[in-house]
This record gives C-alpha cells, sequence and structure tokens, in this order.
C-alpha cells in the first residue's frame, strides 16, 4: 500500500483523504483508480494488529488493514446499532488508528449466493 500510495504522489495523481466518525482529523490516505468518475463516500477498513514473531524483532507488532469503497443502508432490524455495508470496489490507501473502537456492520451475501 505504501508503494501505492507513493507512485501516486510522486506522479502527480490525485490522493483522497479520509476520517474516522470518531474524530475530525485525518486518519487515512487513498489513491482512487484511474478514470474513477465519482469518489468514494464510505470506505470500511478492517485492520488487525498482532504480534508476530516470524518476522520482525519480538515484540514489535504488525498492523494489516484492509479497505473498501462501500455504499451505506440502514441499519438491519435484527442488529439496529449495525449499518448494512455494500461493497463496491477494493481501494488502495494507508489509514493510522490509535485503537479506535470496534463496531459491528453487516455485510450482506452477494446476490449469486442466495
Amino acid at each position: 500500500m505504501v508503494l501505492e500510495v507513493s507512485h501516486a504522489i510522486k506522479a502527480g495523481r490525485p490522493v483522497l483523504v479520509g476520517e474516522t466518525d470518531e474524530n475530525d482529523s485525518y486518519r487515512a490516505i487513498f489513491v482512487p483508480e484511474s478514470g474513477m468518475r465519482l469518489l468514494p463516500q464510505s470506505v470500511f477498513t478492517s485492520w488487525y494488529n498482532s504480534e508476530d514473531k516470524r518476522f520482525q524483532n519480538p515484540g514489535e507488532k504488525i498492523t494489516k488493514h484492509a479497505s473498501l469503497e462501500v455504499d451505506v443502508d440502514e441499519c438491519d432490524a435484527g442488529v439496529p446499532s449495525a449499518p448494512r455495508l455494500r461493497t463496491r470496489r477494493w481501494i488502495n490507501g494507508l489509514c493510522f488508528f490509535d485503537r479506535s473502537a470496534k463496531r459491528e456492520v453487516i455485510f450482506p451475501w452477494p446476490d449469486t449466493f442466495q
């Protein structure tokens, strides 16, 4: 992801900044696909912070994350606080979280699976 962001900046391509629902400061930078006509309104980022001693010094942490551009629908009746998210596409970027609160969301099964 770092390479995608750095190549975009060096090439003068546009990048997008993102913020969380929790505060107003920017916490992410995304690289839109070339030719993307509409800018994403919502991005879902899943992240996991783990200790993996195989790849670094003991005690260092590796943060893994993946981001998806999503459409946000109303909350599900069964889980009132969990919005339904429909995936639009993968989006490259970097996110910087300081132990942001977890939030439940629902991704419906794709129509092809039903």
